[in-house]
């Protein structure tokens, strides 16, 4: 959905006084996602109701990050990770009268790096919240939240228009470009554990060059700092990297849904390999694309919860030709 078309939703919504307690916006938190959540605030917030002018004073406050009746959190840098003392701190600002009388607004950067205890504790807060609170979580990876958050919140999914790929993304284009069709190789089966074969190569170079990446800035920073810290950094770093290319994996995956639904190209995310993606999605069913979809999206919630990489992917490839 373009950011757009999902604001003037809400700008009705608000108007209406149906506003829901909780969304989750899906679209990278530094930008699309975080301009959205941003105009969304200055909606609720704005001195003109239902404006958003983004130049009155409450406006600027948010815009700014300042807004007495609003709250970021967001993943800390060393862990990467939101902590459950972040989200304690949300529960106490949320509980606390408005300054100015109307709305408490938070938003969660990174929403998928909620740890177990902060996820828990986030979802009592959607379980029992309090009036005229509002709740944007931001995540590239929705399926990375607990069922039982997804499930008490509206979700928007944005096109993101000013994403650029990242060197992994596309070297995972080129293998995915090279296999053409799933039977180019050979059998499927065996196309499908080569593919696997060469994705499990491209995520061992990303973790070599994490590694190198992390050690370089410690030698930069000067700072002493003991192997296990470097390892975190390095893992944590791997980790983000990992996430974009299994997304940039679904998102792939998806155009092949829309050619097999004889969708609108117009929403294709890679359009430039229509063609490719038109042969892989022939002889596929809505149901078979759909299925695969969120065999990969399984796939990236197990890597999440860190199980072996071999496991998830040597196993993954072969089940989505079996679809």
């Amino acid at each position: 959905m373009k950011p757009e078309h999902a604001f003037e939703y809400l700008q009705h919504a608000h108007a209406a006084g149906r506003l829901a307690q909780a969304y989750i916006v899906v679209g990278n938190p530094k930008t699309v996602g975080g301009d959205f959540a941003t105009r969304l605030m200055q909606l609720v917030f704005c001195a003109t109701p239902g404006a958003a002018c983004g130049a009155c004073v409450p406006c600027r406050q948010i815009a700014q990050r300042t807004h007495a009746d609003s709250l970021w959190i967001e993943p800390q840098k060393k862990s990467r990770q939101i902590v459950i003392e972040q989200v304690r701190d949300l529960q106490h600002r949320v509980q606390q009268t408005a300054f100015a009388g109307g709305w408490k607004a938070c938003v969660i950067g990174g929403a998928d790096r909620l740890n177990a205890a902060a996820s828990n504790a986030f979802l009592k807060t959607l379980e029992e919240p309090a009036g005229n609170s509002l709740f944007m979580l931001l995540t590239d990876t929705p399926q990375s939240l607990l069922p039982t958050i997804l499930s008490r919140c509206q979700l928007f999914v944005l096109d993101d228009e000013a994403a650029t790929a990242t060197e992994w993304d596309r070297a995972l284009l080129a293998i995915l470009i090279e296999g053409r069709t799933l039977d180019a190789l050979g059998s499927p089966m065996f196309a499908s554990m080569a593919l696997a074969e060469r994705i499990l190569g491209l995520l061992e170079a990303m973790r070599e060059e994490a590694e190198k990446a992390v050690s370089a800035q410690a030698d930069a920073e000067a700072v002493d700092q003991d192997d296990e810290t470097l390892d975190a950094r390095a893992s944590s770093l791997y980790r983000e990297w990992r996430t974009g290319v299994m997304r940039t994996l679904l998102l792939w995956f998806r155009d092949r849904l829309i050619l097999a639904s004889s969708g609108d190209t117009a929403h294709l995310r890679f359009p430039e390999h229509a063609a490719i993606l038109q042969a892989q999605a022939t002889g596929l069913t809505r149901v078979e694309a759909l299925r695969q979809v969120r065999l990969v999206e399984d796939m990236h919630q197990n890597l999440e919860r860190n199980l072996p990489e071999r496991l998830v992917i040597g196993s993954g490839f072969p089940r989505l030709v079996a679809v």
